[in-house]
């Protein structure tokens, strides 16, 4: 099913998943819509992903290892404001999830849960 969507749809896809994930989590404590905002955007950014990603992997399959590698080698021709090495990494996490979000989505819950319950700082 997969095989159908290149790695930048699939991370588009996850962008997207995580986001929303971040605010289901979110809204269950903060009511205001521009707390909310401010709250998710300070987690779903690309240095967040990028330390999410670290904190994951001894909980990743090989299979999905194997598609952070290749998510975080992927060359990328646009110009972003942050370290390179960050922006492949934050990547790789959106590959992941929006894989997971087509294939598995109890396991993108559980990844995601475990994240949630750790500090990124």
């Amino acid at each position: 099913m997969t095989d159908n969507y290149s790695l930048s749809i699939l991370a588009q896809l996850g962008d997207a998943v995580h986001h929303l994930l971040t605010i289901e989590d979110k809204m269950k404590v903060i009511k205001q819509s521009h707390e909310l905002h401010k709250s998710v955007v300070n987690q779903v950014n690309a240095t967040n992903q990028a330390k999410l990603l670290e904190l994951l992997k001894p909980q990743l399959s090989p299979e999905e290892l194997d598609l952070v590698r290749r998510a975080r080698n992927c060359k990328s021709i646009k110009k972003v404001k942050i370290k390179q090495s960050i922006y492949r990494r934050a990547t790789a996490l959106e590959v992941l999830f929006g894989f997971l979000y087509l294939t598995n989505r109890n396991r993108l819950n559980y990844l995601h849960e475990f994240g949630q319950t750790r500090d990124l700082s």
